[in-house]
């Protein structure tokens, strides 16, 4: 784990300085990142479980901060089961970030009987973060602790109406936006404009993690782009 966070005196240093557009700031590793829980959908099936794998591993590797994700606390949810994992780690972690994609929306519409019971799951958090963003708003409070988040391969469509209050981004567009989110650092002042360093949507996948987290989104959105459409399952013809 890389203990990684932004000191703001650095930013002001940095910023004092009239950094060019370009240059970049270096991470502080001297104190404790800003805890992250993922939360998603594996009804989209093993290649978009692929890309929110790569996502964690470099929003821990090269963005400071201490991800929490299922697949790594397998041990953990043995013990506790899925819900009562997800639950602890959603009031332990500073920030919560749904993985929002058709497999999420879809099963929101059509629960069964037959459900996985992580997917179970993932419906489960949704109504609480829902109820929880609803809650800060009538309560006048900060809603900065929620966040979605969708890949290039589905749409803003995709993000549940109960998750309308959050913060939304679109990766890997977004990434220093997220980044600025999770530190709390403004990434624009009047005349100067911060980036940090290796974390763009062109400079990211020049990392073996970024590269590898292009590379699944890649595999995915070839993926999602040959299966057929909602209207031609149910033979509607498509006029172009």
């Amino acid at each position: 784990m890389v203990q990684t966070k932004m000191r703001p005196e650095i930013i002001e240093q940095y910023y004092d300085k009239k950094l060019d557009e370009g240059q970049c700031v270096l991470l502080d590793r001297t104190t404790c990142p800003p805890r992250l829980l993922i939360c998603y959908s594996s009804n989209d099936g093993p290649a978009h479980v692929r890309v929110v794998l790569q996502l964690a591993a470099f929003l821990q590797k090269h963005m400071g901060t201490q991800v929490h994700l299922d697949l790594w606390e397998a041990s953990s949810i043995m013990e506790e089961g899925s819900m009562g994992w997800h639950c602890r780690r959603l009031h332990e972690c500073d920030f919560v970030l749904v993985i929002c994609s058709q497999g999420l929306l879809q099963n929101q519409k059509q629960q069964s009987e037959d459900e996985e019971p992580l997917e179970n799951t993932a419906l489960a958090m949704v109504s609480m973060i829902g109820e929880e963003l609803c809650r800060a708003k009538a309560l006048g409070r900060d809603l900065f602790k929620y966040m979605v988040a969708i890949f290039e391969y589905s749409q803003v469509s995709h993000i549940p109406a109960a998750l309308g209050l959050a913060s939304r981004y679109s990766l890997t567009k977004d990434l220093p936006l997220l980044f600025s989110h999770l530190h709390g650092v403004a990434l624009q002042k009047p005349g100067v404009y911060l980036q940090v360093e290796n974390i763009s949507e062109s400079g990211y996948c020049k990392l073996p993690a970024g590269a590898a987290l292009q590379l699944a989104i890649q595999e995915a959105t070839a993926q999602f782009s040959e299966e057929p459409t909602e209207e031609e399952h149910v033979g509607i013809p498509i006029i172009s």
